[in-house]
């Protein structure tokens, strides 16, 4: 299948080239590119590691800052959490008993969120002189293909909804076996990422939502490739939702389960706003993880305002939005009506005209999609309001080249060059680190060249 990319590109340029056919037979037709391209994106063997970010494009400029080891693997590893079923569970709620080490998780729901961690192999014959070769230049003299993904469970939450019981004024508390089981897997999180953070050069975590039609494998090798190129610094954490159904009601079916994953992400961000080991957080939503984590943070800084500063509390130094998914409308009225903004240090929204994942979302669904949002679709008090909040950037990235134009935050190293650069040192649009073209309000355009001028 993965020979057909041009052919399947073609049929991709439909979404947004006029054609000569009834408005019924488009429809169908960009139905099944919809379809065709999901099934594309997961049936590809052999997926790539991701291109150089230009930061790296000099020889001998990549360099890991991870520490404990003399030599580091080629392989990486990623600490995941995820209410994903084991693949060999048929059922949605099945019994949590411990799989084998180095299961598989599918795309089914488990009443209960597991954690461990992640081993992501490159293909044989990949040392670590050669990855690290790879990783700046120009040009790369080896391909470098990604191997098998082997997923190590340390733990489990309990089963939600947890049992509670009723004082006599009617209030309600976790029974206490639960919390104790809670508490208990909280306490062998911690202690993982804890273990994590000593061995790396920093004590910030790097937290990825993928979005829709992914796997867990799929997901683990995107943010593996995004940490490497972080030279290693933080402790990544994958939180991993039942995603990639697939098939004709694909994307409708992981909307759902977007929602259903909420209370677990929300267990996870409090575990680790309170582990005091951590100093900063910074999140990376795709897609429809876009939607997963800004309602979940909503919640939670409506449960926090009144009784502390949520942005010390919350610890999120980048909460950062790529090609999101969202409904600019609902996005109004959900976020910007709560002052969402406030919660975060800063908020990154990476935005491209060429996305054509997001323009079929558009079409469908008959609304502005927040990773299609230009400065025009902004009025006059919406603009106030975000320039007001001051920590709110909009970046354009032009000339995006991709099967989907939908996963350029890391295929584009352009912008994956500004994204790492986000992250590692919380800098500014139109500092000198992120030397962006201001086009007005919390509006900036990336060229190409970036991080030339």
């Amino acid at each position: 299948m993965c020979r057909n990319v041009e052919s399947i590109e073609r049929l991709l340029q439909t979404v947004t080239t006029p054609v000569n056919l009834s408005a019924y037979r488009q429809c169908l037709l960009r139905l099944f590119v919809t379809v065709l391209s999901g099934v594309f994106v997961q049936g590809c063997a052999n997926r790539g590691f991701m291109p150089t970010p230009n930061l790296f494009v000099d020889e001998g400029s990549y360099t890991t800052a991870q520490s404990g080891e003399n030599t580091p693997s080629p392989n990486l590893e990623v600490l995941y959490v995820t209410d994903r079923a084991t693949a060999d569970r048929d059922s949605a709620n099945s019994d949590d008993t411990a799989p084998d080490e180095f299961s598989t998780y599918g795309n089914s729901r488990s009443a209960s969120a597991a954690f461990g961690v992640a081993q992501v192999k490159l293909k044989r014959g990949i040392d670590w002189t050669t990855l690290s070769d790879a990783s700046d230049g120009d040009k790369r003299n080896v391909r470098l293909n990604f191997g098998d993904v082997k997923a190590s469970e340390i733990g489990r939450y309990p089963d939600s909804p947890y049992l509670f019981d009723l004082d006599q004024q009617g209030k309600a508390s976790v029974d206490s076996k639960t919390l104790q089981n809670l508490q208990s897997a909280k306490e062998q999180f911690r202690q993982l990422v804890v273990e994590r953070l000593e061995q790396n050069a920093t004590n910030d975590v790097v937290l990825f939502i993928h979005g829709f039609n992914n796997s867990f494998d799929f997901a683990a090798q995107t943010l593996s490739g995004i940490w490497h190129f972080l030279q290693r610094r933080q402790v990544p954490i994958l939180y991993s939702w039942p995603a990639g159904v697939g098939g004709i009601r694909g994307y409708f079916v992981d909307s759902e389960s977007g929602q259903f994953t909420i209370f677990h992400l929300k267990e996870t961000l409090r575990t680790l706003f309170e582990i005091p080991e951590i100093d900063n957080i910074h999140i990376i939503a795709h897609s429809r993880g876009t939607d997963v984590i800004t309602t979940a943070m909503r919640e939670l800084l409506i449960e926090h305002r009144r009784t502390e500063d949520p942005k010390e509390y919350f610890k999120i130094a980048n909460l950062i939005l790529a090609a999101p998914d969202l409904d600019y409308g609902v996005v109004r009225q959900r976020l910007l009506a709560e002052q969402f903004g406030t919660a975060f240090g800063q908020i990154t929204v990476y935005t491209t005209s060429t996305d054509k994942a997001l323009s079929l979302s558009q079409f469908f669904l008959r609304s502005i999609r927040f990773g299609l949002l230009a400065s025009n679709d902004v009025n006059t008090r919406d603009s106030s309001i975000l320039e007001n909040v001051g920590n709110v950037g909009f970046i354009l990235a032009t000339n995006v080249k991709s099967f989907t134009g939908h996963d350029y935050y890391f295929s584009n190293p352009a912008v994956s060059s500004d994204l790492l650069t986000v992250i590692n040192h919380s800098a500014k649009p139109g500092t000198s680190l992120r030397p962006l073209t201001h086009q007005g309000g919390n509006f900036w355009l990336l060229n190409n060249n970036y991080p030339e001028p």
